[in-house]
């Protein structure tokens, strides 16, 4: 869903439809960073989840080089074929010059460049975002571990320490993306083009929310007390929701803008923390809620449903070099009128569709299952001894 949302947004952005006014209009265009949030607080869950249930089991974490070398199959084998199709069929997309600069695009780190920025795959500038929480991701937990560690072992109290522990870290990523934020905004339009606001503190807050929800499904699981008012909440998974669409609803209302930067720093700053927190209420009933119950988890977990979240990341990586290539045929002096949305929408769909289950089932499938080496090895000997 938050895929197709992108895609919605830079489709409706390039048919002239976000700039004219309407309540449609407004939704279309707070979709695509819309998405980015909800993929961020994802992350923020999902990889965060398994350190803190080895924390409170007494286990060991993943084994960092393990856990990089599956983000690494998971990222880059898909990027770098995507990439390199832009590059070498999207003219406006391949002015790259230098070792320097393809070296930086192919490593996911035109973030912190301003001359590659958005070059090859626009929409990369998130994955470079990504990358280096992954990179942060298992030291992070281990400090967290080491501060919990703090104190004697005395059962209960040792585990609600680490309880507060965690807390206060989330608390600390909260205030530190803010704080960031206040400076990267007021720092200058480098900035903004592609300077610290582009880094991973801006977004902080984001992968907290998501790790807190990490920690209380953990804490939940293993029969821990949980607060009644969260219970209540998450047990009503259409207040939850109702709350998340709420939080979006006010950003069209106050008539925020559709993009950050083009508001009053004070203005950009409540874009970002409404985004973060009605992203969290929209993911909530599935981190907490009742699994085996409701007609969206149904709708959610149906086939149809499960092959298109297989493919979502190739989906995100494709439906640029479908609009690209749009722009192309259509080129401005020759439109005499705006394109149709929804005409370029179906199009650009059934391209991402296309184009993201070749690269699930050419490339995504068969690097993922390079994650465990021992094993193919002993697959490998063991057709050699047969």
């Amino acid at each position: 869903m938050a895929a197709l949302g992108v895609l919605v947004f830079h489709v409706a952005g390039n048919t002239d439809v976000t700039p004219h006014a309407g309540v449609l209009n407004d939704f279309l265009a707070r979709l695509g960073n819309y998405g980015v949030t909800i993929f961020f607080v994802l992350s923020g869950f999902l990889l965060y989840r398994q350190f803190v249930l080895a924390e409170f089991r007494g286990t060991r974490f993943p084994r960092p080089v393990r856990f990089y070398w599956h983000r690494f199959l998971r990222i880059y084998p898909a990027y770098w074929v995507a990439v390199t199709v832009v590059i070498f069929t999207v003219s406006s997309r391949g002015k790259i010059n230098g070792f320097s600069q393809w070296l930086s695009i192919y490593s996911l780190m035109q973030n912190y460049r301003s001359d590659v920025f958005l070059s090859g795959l626009f929409v990369a500038w998130t994955l470079c975002i990504e990358v280096a929480f992954y990179l942060v991701l298992p030291p992070l937990a281990w400090a967290i571990r080491k501060l919990g560690d703090l104190g004697p072992d005395d059962g209960a109290n040792n585990v609600h320490r680490r309880l507060k522990v965690h807390l206060a870290v989330f608390a600390v990523m909260i205030i530190v993306a803010n704080i960031y934020r206040y400076w990267a905004i007021t720092a200058g339009e480098v900035a903004i083009k592609a300077g610290p606001i582009r880094w991973l503190p801006a977004y902080l807050d984001w992968y907290a929310y998501g790790m807190a929800a990490a920690l209380v499904s953990v804490w939940a699981a293993m029969g821990y007390r949980v607060l009644p008012s969260i219970k209540a909440v998450v047990s009503a998974p259409w207040l939850c929701v109702g709350i998340g669409v709420a939080l979006y609803a006010i950003m069209t209302t106050l008539n925020m803008p559709h993009d950050y930067h083009e508001a009053e720093t004070g203005v950009d700053l409540l874009h970002y923390d409404l985004n973060g927190l009605s992203a969290l209420f929209l993911l909530l009933p599935g981190f907490l809620g009742p699994q085996d119950r409701g007609w969206i988890r149904k709708v959610l977990g149906s086939a149809p449903a499960a092959a298109l979240g297989l493919i979502s990341y190739g989906i995100y990586l494709y439906h640029p070099i479908a609009i690209d290539r749009l722009n192309t045929v259509w080129k401005p002096e020759h439109r005499g009128s705006t394109p149709n949305f929804w005409i370029v929408l179906g199009l650009v769909l059934a391209f991402s569709v296309v184009c993201a289950t070749l690269s699930y089932v050419i490339v995504e499938r068969p690097t993922m299952k390079l994650k465990d080496p021992d094993k193919l090895l002993a697959k490998y000997r063991a057709r050699r001894a047969g």
